[in-house]
C-alpha cells in the first residue's frame, strides 16, 4: 500500500475501484480510510460500484460501524450494496441485524438468499437456515451445499443425505460436501462409499479421505491415502499435519517427532500450517516451544492467538492466556469462547460470566460453554435462567440440560428435558441410560436401552454398569462375555471390579485372564480391581504375578510410583498378613495419601498388631495427614483388638473436635466393641442406648457377643 501514499490516485472510477480491492485484500484499514477521504472529495463520489468497494473495505477490515455509514449515505443502493451490508453483519456474526437489512431489501436476487443460508449455516443455525432455503424463489448449487453442510454440522446426517440425493445436479463441490457431512459426523464407512462411488475427484476429495480416517484415529490409512494422492496442496500437507498432531498416543509423552518432521518437510507452508504446529505443541504441553513457534511465524492470523491461548490454558496459567487474549490485535469468537470455557473450567463462574456479558456476539458455542458450565457445577437456576434467554438452542444444550438434571439425582427432570428434544443425540441417550443406572434403575434403562436408534459402546457401558453396580453380576457377565457386539477396557473394568468389591476374587481374576487373551490391555484401573480380587481370596502370589504383568506392560513406574496402586499393594498385603511387604511398600512410595496412612494402618489392625497401628496414627499426625472417616475406623478397630480402652475413648470422644469428622453408625459399632472387650457391658448399653442412631442388628450383635464372652469370663471353672 506504500504507492498508494506516494504516487497521485488516477481519476477515475476503476482506479478508485482497484485501490480499494486492495485495501480489502491487504486488510490495510488506515490506508482505505485516506483513499476514502481522497475519493470523497473527487467529482466520482457518488459513482455506486466504488461506494460498494469502500463498504465491503470497510467491512473485511473490520469497521463494520464505517461500513454502514457509508451504505446509509447511499442515495440509491442497488441489490449489490443491500447484499454487501448484510454480508457484512452476517460475517461479523450480527444475525440479528442481517436479518432486519435483510427484511428491508426492497429487492432481493439468489446472492441475497445464499448469503443468508450460508450464514446462518456458519452459525449453526439448523431451523433457520432451512427456513430460508425453503423460502428461495430458486436455488444453486451454493445454497444446497451450503444446508448439505449446516445438517452434517448439527448431527444430522440423515437429513444431509435426504438433501444430496434431492439434489437436481450434483458437481464435485457437493461431493465433498457429502464426504465432509460423513467425516464430521464420524461415519468412516460412509465417507469411503462415498469416495469410491465419486465420478471424479480433486485435491479436496483425497484430502477430506485422509482427514476422516485421520479424525477416527486411523493416522496409518490417513497416511496411506496422503501417500496415494495424485497430486497435494499445502491444505493436504496441513491435513496430515493436524493428523499427526491429534493422534492419541500418550500426550504427556511429549513425542512431537513426527509431527516436526512433516512440518520441516512441508514444501510451502501457510498461516494454517503454522497455527497447527502451535496446536501440536499446546496438546502435548510444550508452552515455551509453542510460544516460540508464534514469535517464528512470518505474519500472525487470529487462529494462531488463539492456539496460544490454548497452551497456557491447558497446563493452567490462564492468567497468562488472560494477557495474550487482552494483546490480540482482533478477538473472534473462538477467542471469547476459549477464555469463557478457561475460567469456567477452572471454577471461576463470575470471571466466566463478566466475558460472557461482555462478548460483543454470541454464537451456540458461547450460549453452551456458559450452560454447560452452570450444569457441571449443579447451578441449575443460572443454566435455566440462560436457557430461557438462548435465542436459539441445539441438541448440545439440550444434551446439557439432560445431563445437568441427570447428575443433579432429579430424573423425572432429565427425562422431561430429554423428551422434549426434537432431536437426540446419542449423548442424551446415553446421558439418561447412565443416569437410570447409576440410581439403580436398571428396568427404566433397559427400557430406554431398548428404545435407542443406534447403540454404541458407551450406551452397553452405561447399561453393563447398571447391573454391576446394583449387584446383578451374573447378568452383567452375560452381557460382557457374549451380548456386547464390540467391547472396551471400560466394559471389562466395571465387570472386574464389581466381582472384586463383592469379594468374590476368584470370579474377578478369570474375567482379568478372558480380557487378557482377548487382547486387551488393562489400565490402572484393572490392576487394582485384581489387586484387591487378590486380597480378598488371599492370593499373595497371584497379586505378585498381575504386578509383575503390568510392569512389564507399563513399565516399573506403574507399580511402584502410582500411589492408588501402591495403596491396593498394602491392602492386599495386610489381608493376606504379610505385613513387612505391607510396610515395605508403604516406605517405597514417593507419595502417600490419607489412603497409603489408612491402608496400613488397617492392615496393622487387622493382624493384631493394634499397638504399632496407633504408632502408624501417631506418625500420620506427625505428617499433617488429616485422617477420614475410614482412617478413624481403622483405628478404632485397633483399639478394639488391641485392647486400648482409654485411646480408643479419646479418639472416638475427639472425632469431630480433634479431626472434624461426624460420627457415623461404623465409629459407633467398633466403640460397642472397644468398651464390650474391655468389660464395660453396663458403658456400652448406655451408649448403645443413646446413639443418635436406630441401632440396628449389627450393635445388638456386637453388644449382645461381648456380653456373653463377659460373662463366660466371670463364671466359675466346671471341675
Amino acid at each position: 500500500m506504500a504507492k498508494l501514499q506516494v504516487c497521485p490516485i488516477p481519476d477515475d472510477p476503476n482506479s478508485y475501484a482497484e485501490a480499494f480491492k486492495l485495501c480489502t485484500r491487504t486488510k490495510n484499514l488506515a490506508a482505505g480510510q485516506r483513499l476514502h477521504s481522497l475519493f470523497a472529495q473527487s467529482q466520482h463520489c457518488g459513482n455506486i460500484y466504488v461506494c460498494n468497494m469502500i463498504v465491503e473495505m470497510y467491512s473485511k477490515c473490520g469497521s463494520l460501524e464505517n461500513a454502514r455509514k457509508v451504505f446509509e449515505s447511499l442515495a440509491c443502493p442497488n441489490v449489490f450494496s443491500w447484499n454487501i451490508i448484510v454480508s457484512a453483519y452476517a460475517q461479523h456474526g450480527h444475525m440479528l441485524e442481517a436479518e432486519l437489512l435483510f427484511q428491508r431489501m426492497p429487492r432481493r436476487d439468489l446472492v441475497s438468499w445464499v448469503v443468508m443460508v450460508v450464514a446462518y449455516s456458519r452459525e449453526g443455525s439448523c431451523k433457520s437456515a432451512k427456513e430460508k432455503f425453503d423460502k428461495m424463489p430458486e436455488r444453486d448449487f451454493i445454497a444446497w451445499v451450503a444446508l448439505i453442510s449446516v445438517y452434517a454440522a448439527c448431527g444430522q446426517l440423515h437429513e444431509a443425505v435426504t438433501l444430496f440425493n434431492l439434489m437436481p445436479e450434483r458437481n464435485l463441490v457437493a461431493w465433498n460436501a457429502m464426504l465432509q457431512a460423513y467425516s464430521q459426523n464420524s461415519d468412516i464407512a460412509g465417507v469411503k462409499l462415498t469416495f469410491d462411488s465419486m465420478p471424479q475427484r480433486d485435491v479436496v476429495s483425497w484430502t477430506t479421505m485422509a482427514a476422516a480416517y485421520a479424525r477416527e484415529g486411523q493416522v496409518d490409512k490417513a497416511a496411506v491415502v496422503f501417500d496415494g494422492m495424485p497430486e497435494r496442496n499445502v491444505v493436504s500437507w496441513n491435513a496430515m499435519l493436524a493428523a499427526y498432531s491429534s493422534q492419541e498416543d500418550d500426550p504427556e509423552s511429549g513425542d512431537m517427532t513426527q509431527v516436526r518432521e512433516l512440518f520441516d518437510a512441508m514444501p510451502e507452508k501457510n498461516l494454517v500450517s503454522w497455527t497447527s504446529l502451535i496446536a501440536a505443541y499446546a496438546r502435548y504441553g510444550h508452552v515455551g516451544k509453542a510460544r516460540k513457534a508464534f514469535d517464528a511465524m512470518p505474519e500472525t492470523c487470529v487462529a494462531a492467538w488463539n492456539a496460544l491461548i490454548q497452551a497456557y490454558v491447558r497446563v493452567g496459567e490462564v492468567e497468562t492466556a488472560v494477557r495474550v487474549f487482552e494483546s490480540m490485535p482482533q478477538q473472534d469468537m473462538v477467542s471469547w469462547n476459549a477464555m469463557i470455557a478457561a475460567h469456567s473450567q477452572h471454577g471461576d463462574m463470575t470471571r466466566a460470566k463478566d466475558l460472557f456479558d461482555r462478548a460483543p456476539r454470541r454464537n451456540l458455542r458461547t450460549w453452551n460453554t456458559m450452560i454447560t458450565a452452570y450444569a457441571r457445577e449443579g447451578n441449575i437456576r443460572e443454566a435455566e435462567a440462560l436457557l430461557d434467554k438462548m435465542p436459539e438452542q441445539d441438541v448440545v444444550t439440550r444434551s446439557s440440560m439432560v445431563g445437568m438434571y441427570a447428575d443433579a439425582g432429579d430424573l423425572r427432570a432429565a427425562r422431561r428435558a430429554f423428551d422434549s428434544m426434537p432431536l437426540r443425540n446419542r449423548v442424551a441417550w446415553n446421558v439418561l441410560v447412565q443416569a437410570y443406572s447409576q440410581a439403580g434403575d436398571v428396568v427404566a434403562a433397559k427400557a430406554l436401552f431398548d428404545e435407542m436408534p443406534e447403540k454404541d459402546v458407551v450406551t452397553w457401558n452405561a447399561l453393563l454398569a447398571g447391573h454391576a453396580h446394583n449387584g446383578d453380576l451374573d447378568t452383567a457377565r452375560e452381557l460382557l462375555l457374549q451380548e456386547m457386539p464390540v467391547r472396551d477396557v471400560i466394559s471389562w473394568n466395571f465387570v472386574i471390579q464389581a466381582y472384586a468389591q463383592s469379594e468374590q476374587g476368584e470370579e474377578a481374576l478369570q474375567l482379568v485372564r478372558a480380557m487378557d487373551m482377548e487382547g486387551f490391555q488393562g489400565d490402572r484401573v484393572t490392576l487394582v480391581s485384581a489387586l484387591e480380587a487378590c486380597a480378598s481370596v488371599r492370593l499373595v502370589s497371584q497379586g505378585r504375578i498381575v504386578l509383575s504383568s503390568f510392569g512389564d506392560a507399563y513399565g516399573s513406574e506403574l507399580v511402584t510410583g502410582d500411589t492408588v496402586v501402591s495403596n491396593a499393594v498394602i491392602s492386599m498385603y495386610g489381608k493376606s498378613s504379610h505385613l513387612m511387604e505391607a510396610r515395605a511398600t508403604f516406605d517405597r512410595m514417593p507419595e502417600r495419601d490419607v489412603v497409603s496412612w489408612s491402608a496400613l494402618i488397617a492392615a496393622n489392625a487387622h493382624n493384631g498388631q493394634g499397638a504399632a497401628a496407633v504408632e502408624v496414627f501417631s506418625a500420620m499426625g506427625v505428617e499433617g495427614i488429616i485422617p477420614d472417616q475410614v482412617t478413624m475406623l481403622s483405628v478404632l478397630f485397633s483399639c478394639s483388638h488391641g485392647g486400648l480402652l482409654d485411646k480408643g475413648m479419646r479418639y472416638f470422644m475427639g472425632l469431630a473436635s480433634d479431626y472434624g469428622i461426624s460420627h457415623s453408625s461404623e465409629h459407633y459399632h467398633c466403640m460397642l466393641d472397644v468398651l464390650g472387650r474391655a468389660g464395660r457391658s453396663k458403658d456400652a448399653r448406655e451408649l448403645l442406648l443413646t446413639m443418635p442412631f436406630l441401632p440396628g442388628g449389627v450393635a445388638w450383635t456386637t453388644l449382645l457377643a461381648n456380653e456373653l464372652n463377659s460373662d463366660q469370663r466371670r463364671s466359675p471353672s466346671l471341675p
